[in-house]
C-alpha cells in the first residue's frame, strides 16, 4: 500500500484489470493491501467498511445495480456549460 510511510515506493497504477467488473479490489481492501492510502482509508470507518465488506462477498450484483443507480443520479446534476459554468484557476478561491 501507498501511504504517508511509503515514500520511496513507486508502483504503476495501470495495471491490468481485463474486462469484467469484480470484487477483487474490495477483497484486496478488506486484506489490508489497498493500493493508495486514500483507498485502504475505506476500511478506517464503520460505514464504509461495512460497504467494502457487502461489495467484497457479493458475486458483483449489487455493485452493477448500486453504480448503475448512482450513473443515473450523476447524470440529472444538470451541469453548467458554456457562459453559465463558472471556470477557476485557483481552486482555494
Amino acid at each position: 500500500m501507498l501511504n504517508d510511510e511509503d515514500t520511496d515506493t513507486a508502483r504503476g497504477l495501470s495495471v491490468s484489470i481485463g474486462t469484467s467488473l469484480d470484487n477483487h479490489y474490495y477483497k484486496t481492501l478488506m486484506r489490508g493491501r489497498g493500493l493508495l492510502f486514500a483507498d485502504q482509508q475505506l476500511m478506517a470507518y464503520e460505514k464504509t467498511a461495512a460497504a467494502v465488506t457487502d461489495y467484497a462477498i457479493d458475486d458483483g450484483i449489487i455493485f452493477r445495480t448500486e453504480f448503475a443507480h448512482a450513473m443515473a443520479k450523476l447524470s440529472n446534476f444538470g451541469v453548467l456549460t458554456g457562459s453559465e459554468g463558472e471556470v477557476r484557476s485557483h481552486l482555494n478561491s
